[in-house]
């Protein structure tokens, strides 16, 4: 028997018990459950099997077979409103049927909204179908018209009497219509929504977002700006988490919404977590850094002791352009982080550009040690093989190439200990350097070479 075989076998054998138990007078919970189980698979079988064979099985004559059965079940009108078949919807023989409804399925109104089936939601509507009702995975037909963008039905849903005098409370999967628009960006069904007196503007459903929050992580760019035009949805406002809808769209990376945020007078710049400037940083966007720098009475540092300031963040996120910049902009922005230490962190990072523009632009000692640091910047960059950096410094002439370390190593020593020879190279061709330095256990740097084996580097000492 094979899998088609078999599958067919054990439904029809399904639907025979079915019909057995139906037959028999139980108990009402045991019929309940028959109940229950003949819908779903009416339903699942009716899906399956697809639109042709509904329309086939339902001119048939023979009440005892698996179509009839399956098919004069409560779900009729719903199932074929599913598959799109309106004509068979629209038959005066199924006027009765409009209120059939599915706990996930909903009514055939739903289905209409899904499909954005003008006719077939007012023939609907016509014979009785309540446009309120809440059903379905989607809360009502509403929004799920909302949520697919059915903009047809979304309009004759908005236009009955008994749906512009509801008012209601957050409800269905999104809170409201206007939230599920919000989602997907249907500009369209927004634009619908905004003028109804009870379209439950400023709904704030999961996690306390409202339809501007859901926009903005979603990057919908038109729908964001559609909704700062009414002047309605206060774009400072805070969801659970203490996030923006500014910040919401920096984490997700949509900057098209950002720059519309941006332009927003009133958009939030000192949040529960971040600033704006941080929530920026963090994530690299040098072109927003600039424009919020140049905002007159920007506030720049964290509200809370524990938040690095925005020179600690860049330069823990090693993003050099916003470093740059900020460095570029105004001293005061390295507070938190000594020039000295930052020189040493762009040492160790490899930092060339900062390197350059500390020692250029904001005079930073080249030598500078603070307690615990194993060396200076030149010996950082020289461990980690930075050849830019150790260059940059070399250039500096207030740099001192032989200052020794705790263990009375020179930068020559550390760039031969780690094997690197084109900086150890860099390192002897500077006039200054001094190769034959001891450190505290009398070893000089082509002792640490030979020691090694490092031949290159002992050829450069030796040359």
């Amino acid at each position: 028997m094979n899998k088609d075989t078999a599958s067919n076998f054990q439904v029809t054998k399904i639907i025979s018990q079915l019909k057995a138990l139906s037959s028999i007078a139980a108990n009402p919970n045991d019929h309940v459950t028959v109940d229950s189980c003949r819908r779903a698979i009416s339903v699942a079988t009716t899906l399956h099997n697809g639109r042709e064979w509904v329309l086939k099985s339902l001119t048939a004559t023979n009440s005892d077979s698996e179509a009839f059965f399956i098919l004069k079940g409560d779900f009729l009108m719903v199932v074929a409103a599913w598959l799109g078949l309106t004509t068979v919807c629209m038959d005066n023989s199924n006027y009765k049927k409009v209120a059939e409804s599915h706990g996930l399925l909903g009514n055939a109104l739903y289905a209409a909204a899904y499909d954005d089936d003008e006719p077939l939601a007012r023939f609907m509507i016509d014979n009785g179908a309540d446009p309120c009702q809440k059903e379905g995975a989607y809360g009502d037909a509403l929004q799920l018209a909302a949520y697919r963008g059915s903009e047809k039905v979304a309009r004759l849903l908005l236009n009955t009497d008994k749906l512009q005098n509801r008012n209601l409370g957050p409800y269905g999967l999104f809170g409201s219509s206007l939230q599920a628009a919000a989602t997907l960006g249907h500009k369209g069904i927004v634009q619908l929504l905004l003028p109804q007196k009870n379209a439950n503007l400023k709904i704030r459903h999961q996690w306390q977002r409202s339809p501007l929050h859901i926009a903005a992580q979603n990057g919908h760019a038109d729908v964001v700006g559609l909704l700062l035009e009414t002047r309605t949805f206060d774009p400072s406002v805070t969801d659970r988490f203490g996030d923006t809808p500014l910040s919401t769209a920096v984490r997700e990376g949509h900057e098209a919404v950002v720059q519309i945020l941006l332009e927003c007078d009133s958009v939030y710049s000192r949040g529960k977590r971040q600033t704006r400037l941080q929530t920026f940083i963090s994530k690299g966007h040098s072109e927003i850094v600039e424009n919020l720098l140049s905002l007159s009475g920007f506030y720049v540092y964290p509200t809370h002791i524990r938040q690095p300031s925005p020179t600690v963040l860049a330069a823990w996120m090693k993003h050099v352009d916003v470093l740059e910049l900020l460095l570029e902009r105004d001293g005061v922005y390295i507070r938190g982080f000594s020039r000295a230490r930052l020189l040493r962190w762009a040492a160790l990072t490899g930092m060339t550009r900062i390197a350059k523009l500390l020692l250029e632009l904001h005079q930073t000692d080249p030598n500078s040690r603070s307690t615990g640091e194993v060396g200076t910047p030149l010996h950082l960059a020289a461990e980690h093989n930075h050849f830019g950096v150790v260059r940059i410094l070399l250039e500096h002439r207030d740099t001192n190439p032989n200052r020794q370390d705790w263990e009375g190593k020179t930068p020559l020593m550390t760039a031969t200990e780690g094997n690197h020879a084109e900086t150890a190279r860099l390192l002897l061709s500077d006039g200054r350097t001094v190769h034959d330095i001891q450190d505290r256990h009398g070893m000089t740097p082509l002792m640490h070479a030979i020691s090694n084996g490092y031949s290159d580097i002992t050829q450069l000492i030796i040359a």
